[in-house]
């Protein structure tokens, strides 16, 4: 029984000190980036003018026509491609061929990604189009749209040397008469950590000769990007080369003693045995 309580014993301390080695000693991390962008957009018919003044009903030789699709929704981790974003594109009236005031289309685009190593690419992209026919050959008309923009774009990093996400709100409205109308983005940096959100209101108006017609497209992306890598494993610090250094000697100590005190104890065991 003695024999066995030494041979116990002259195993525990090279064993905690080997052990103190392996949770001492640096390790690799990986790191996480995510990023979230919402595009919420709606576009609606408030009203429209002629030479007389403002109108209280749109007149019926004043044609305007209403549709919304999705163009895409995808995400990317490293090369690989699933159709997991969401998106979504509507046209709200009575008849999407005969839209009347207070009617027009929405359209919802949102992206979000993770990644822990590599890189991750989301995106969600809607259009909406608005057709506008003055068939009247005498009439001239102004024709009043507002523009209802909401977003939320948000970041967030656990390494902020080896994360990179950033995130993107975008919206485009270009008339085929007057070109560019709309054009106007909010992101966050591309190191990480940031929020932002907010909600804006744009009106604004299109004039139409008789028999003239325009065409609105309203676009609307949400986006984003992150890239990560392993964190390096840190310089350990001088105390813990201190501490290998001590847990070394001290294993080949414990080792020498063993080897000088084995022979006495398996002798010792003998006489008591006889």
């Amino acid at each position: 029984m003695t024999h066995d309580k030494e041979q116990s014993s002259r195993w525990n301390t090279p064993m905690i000190l080997a052990l103190s080695l392996v949770v001492g000693f640096p390790t690799i991390s990986h790191a996480i980036a995510t990023y979230d962008a919402i595009t919420l957009v709606d576009l609606s018919i408030t009203g429209a003018a002629n030479s007389s003044g403002p109108l209280t009903s749109k007149p019926n030789d004043l044609l305007i026509s209403g549709e919304a699709r999705v163009v895409d929704a995808d995400t990317i981790v490293n090369g690989n491609v699933t159709t997991d974003q969401f998106a979504d594109a509507m046209v709200f009236g009575n008849d999407p061929n005969d839209l009347d005031f207070n009617e027009g289309f929405s359209q919802q685009a949102i992206a979000t990604g993770e990644v822990t190593q590599g890189t991750a690419v989301s995106f969600a992209l809607t259009e909406g189009i608005l057709g506008i026919n003055n068939t009247s050959s005498t009439e001239s008309y102004w024709v009043d749209f507002e523009v209802n923009w909401s977003y939320l774009v948000e970041t967030s990093i656990t390494d902020p040397i080896n994360d990179f996400p950033s995130a993107l709100s975008e919206i485009r409205l270009v008339s085929n008469i007057f070109g560019s109308l709309l054009d106007i983005s909010k992101s966050t940096s591309s190191l990480g950590g940031d929020f932002f959100s907010d909600m804006s209101v744009f009106p604004f108006s299109v004039s139409l000769a008789p028999g003239q017609s325009d065409v609105l497209t309203l676009t609307a992306n949400a986006s984003g990007i992150a890239t990560a890598s392993p964190a390096p494993a840190p310089v350990p610090e001088p105390s813990t080369f201190a501490l290998m250094v001590i847990g070394l000697i001290g294993m080949a100590f414990m080792h020498r003693r063993n080897r000088q005190t084995g022979p006495q104890l398996e002798l010792a065991t003998i006489s008591s045995n006889n």
